[in-house]
């Protein structure tokens, strides 16, 4: 402030220096204020435009996409040779491909270090706890075959075994080929090993899933009701599959990056017609009309809708595959592994479906099997009661009152819970 003593002149000097300054800051507080408000306008203008940029960036994409689906490419008689094969592997098997990937790998470790170790101390506590896994999907089974014991708990808990047991290795494979391809300054290679260890982890889980499903003591055996001939066929063919289907899959998914040389794209297209092949004698050797599948559903008492319609489905089943590798053959493999993964995602979309009605069916199963156990015990305390008011004769032995609960099975479910499932299970497809 001004001091006090200070008089006359002087103090009416400051006065006045003091309330222009006041006024200057105030001028500039409302220049500021303007400039911010201009600020925020063109900021949002901006973010309008960066907005109208990415959808237009999505048209365009789409758009090539579309266009690209039946742009034609080398047929597959110009990848048998051996120049073209001799190609492959001198990419395949370079020194210095191999050296850039070690070298993206160590940058990895530096990098993501913290991430690293816990992905490995994950991986190596499902490991140990795999075995223990198994022994317990055992010991759940035997729970579920007494009505005291039986629970819908017990099948959510070897749910979540069975993904413990084929989940370890293909955890580690997605895990690693996710996070290099995070990796800035990873070069083509190393992205495309890493593309493919994606893809191959996930066909190894996904396959694996549905045959340790397959197994004894296993969902499908245990909890869901699926008749062992069912079982043991599911199981049999994806145990040949497996094997073949994740190198191939590695292969297919590591050949369709952008950068990769077309000698490796070949490989990649070669690799998506044998896979292509061999997904139809899976298909031909699991759902043919003379196998233990279709067999055993033409012997129930009421075949479904699909036994009866199997001349037609089971042609366009193998239509499909075969169809997927003559047009790859031809040269048009962007087409043919785009369909490819609309009728994968099709095709994981209804396993899903129809685990989730399954499980639902589980539920439904064991809520009426604890009804009909409590209408038992309730029938024999009133037999008791009767018969205690009974004149006998002390030298009379009364008989034993037998418990008898009849067997359920999965069609002697309740009108209303049959009615709910088919009710509902068509619809779900329809969103």
């Amino acid at each position: 402030g001004i001091p006090p003593n200070l008089q006359g002149e002087a103090r009416e000097t400051l006065l006045a220096e003091a309330s222009q300054l006041a006024r200057n800051r105030r001028e500039a507080l409302r220049e500021l204020q303007t400039v911010y408000g201009r600020y925020i306008g063109q900021l949002t203008s901006l973010d309008l435009v960066e907005r109208q940029l990415v959808s237009l960036s999505g048209d365009f994409t789409d758009y090539i996409d579309d266009q690209l689906l039946w742009i034609p490419g080398r047929g597959i008689e110009t990848l048998v040779g051996p120049a073209a094969l001799g190609n492959v592997q001198l990419w395949f098997l370079s020194p210095s491909n191999w050296l850039e990937l070690v070298q993206d790998l160590w940058t990895l470790l530096f990098d993501k270090l913290g991430i690293l170790l816990f992905l490995v101390l994950f991986f190596l506590i499902l490991l140990t706890i795999r075995r223990r896994a198994i022994h317990q999907l055992v010991s759940i089974a035997e729970d579920t075959r007494k009505i005291r014991t039986d629970s819908f708990l017990l099948t959510l808990k070897a749910l979540g075994l069975t993904l413990v047991i084929v989940g370890a290795l293909p955890f580690l494979m997605v895990s690693l080929g996710w996070l290099m391809s995070r990796v800035p300054t990873a070069g083509t290679f190393s992205l495309t090993v890493a593309i493919g260890f994606t893809k191959a982890g996930w066909i190894l889980f996904s396959l694996g899933f549905l045959r340790q499903i397959c197994l004894p003591n296993g969902l499908g055996d245990s909890h869901l009701g699926w008749l062992k001939p069912i079982r043991e066929s599911i199981a049999r063919e994806i145990g040949w599959l497996l094997p073949v289907a994740v190198p191939l899959g590695f292969l297919v998914a590591a050949s369709l990056g952008s950068d990769v040389p077309q000698s490796a794209q070949g490989l990649g297209q070669l690799a998506f017609v044998a896979v292509m092949m061999v997904s139809a004698v899976f298909l031909y050797r699991l759902l043919n009309s003379k196998g233990r599948l279709m067999v055993t559903a033409r012997e129930q008492e009421k075949p479904g809708v699909l036994v009866q319609l199997h001349f037609i489905w089971f042609p366009l089943f193998l239509l499909l595959p075969l169809a997927l590798a003559l047009t790859a053959a031809l040269g048009y493999q962007y087409a043919a592994v785009k369909l490819q993964e609309q009728s994968e995602i099709t095709f994981w979309f209804f396993i899903v479906l129809f685990l989730l009605k399954e499980l639902l069916l589980r539920s439904l199963y064991v809520a009426e099997r604890r009804l009909r156990l409590q209408d038992a015990l309730r029938r024999r305390d009133e037999l008791r009661a009767q018969r205690e008011r009974e004149e006998q004769s002390e030298d009379e032995a009364a008989p034993v009152i037998s418990l008898d609960i009849p067997e359920l099975d999965f069609d002697q479910l309740g009108d209303q819970a049959k009615r709910l499932i088919r009710a509902g299970y068509p619809v779900s497809y329809t969103h």
